[in-house]
């Protein structure tokens, strides 16, 4: 029984090992698939200019370009000269097409386009992809019926039925997060490979431009106190400059000061009603000296 056992826990090894090869055969078939896709669709495209439809319909285009070009200028112009070659060149490639149309089968296949060999690369590697995906499952089945063989063979012996339940159990719990664990980064690094194989093909706007709020230049608050500053400094320096340009003794004490003399006594000024009205009194007072 013990013996049983112990195969049946290497053959759940060997099994585990086969269903992670044959996911990761899977995966690289499906991402060779999808390149595969998107190189045929590309190549493709760039054999279109070889349709007969494409073809005649550049001729037309051709031709109306011609009937411009001769009614504006002669037939010995170059742009003329140009069109008409174009026009001829077309209308060879319509006839060789036509004619090829015309074979048979097989000397249709035989003069088809070869494919690129970035393609035939991809289409060999899907082929070995099945063959190892072939390969992978005959070897999953087999390992598989082993183990239904030796679980029978273990179920039917009840002293190890409880201690091999109990240890697969477990196994299965730690296989299963395994294969979890496995499985995100075989998907991880499947989506990195399309995105450096994409890259270039596609662009997106990651962070768009951020307009600012309000302006940052110029500061209201600032230039309000730059302005308020400059007025007041402006304003007492007007006054400190008519002050000091301004002579007129206004007091007894500027008197003393100006005439180094003592004041006796202040005479105010006396003037006449009419020209009160008209003319302020000057500011001052007339000094007597003695």
């Amino acid at each position: 029984n013990n013996t049983n056992l112990n195969i049946l826990t290497g053959f759940s090894t060997q099994l585990d090992a086969v269903t992670q090869a044959l996911g990761r055969a899977q995966q690289d078939k499906s991402f060779a698939e999808s390149v595969l896709a998107q190189q045929l669709e590309a190549w493709q495209t760039s054999q279109v200019g070889q349709n007969p439809e494409t073809l005649q319909q550049q001729l037309v285009a051709r031709e109306l370009q011609l009937s411009e070009l001769r009614s504006k200028y002669t037939d010995d112009h170059p742009d003329v000269i140009k069109a008409k070659s174009d026009v001829e060149t077309l209308k060879a490639k319509i006839a060789d097409s036509d004619a090829q149309d015309n074979k048979p089968e097989s000397e249709k296949s035989a003069k088809a386009p070869a494919e690129p060999p970035q393609i035939q690369n991809l289409r060999a590697q899907i082929f070995q992809f099945n063959e190892v995906i072939k390969e992978r499952t005959t070897q999953q089945e087999e390992v598989q019926r082993q183990i239904k063989l030796y679980q029978a063979r273990v179920e039917s012996s009840p002293s190890v039925e409880q201690e091999y339940k109990e240890l697969t159990r477990d196994y299965q719990t730690a296989l299963a997060f395994y294969n979890e664990l496995l499985s995100k980064r075989d998907q991880s690094a499947m989506a990195n490979d399309l995105e450096r194989h994409q890259q270039g093909e596609q662009f997106q706007v990651l962070d768009p431009a951020n307009l600012p709020d309000k302006p940052s230049f110029p500061d209201n608050r600032l230039f309000a106190l730059g302005g308020f500053s400059g007025g007041l400094t402006l304003g007492v320096g007007l006054v400190l400059l008519v002050e000091i340009g301004d002579t007129s003794l206004r007091s007894s004490r500027s008197a003393e000061l100006a005439l180094r003399l003592p004041v006796l006594a202040l005479i105010p000024a006396i003037q006449a009603p009419a020209s009160k009205k008209t003319k302020k009194s000057p500011i001052g007072s007339s000094l007597v000296e003695t």
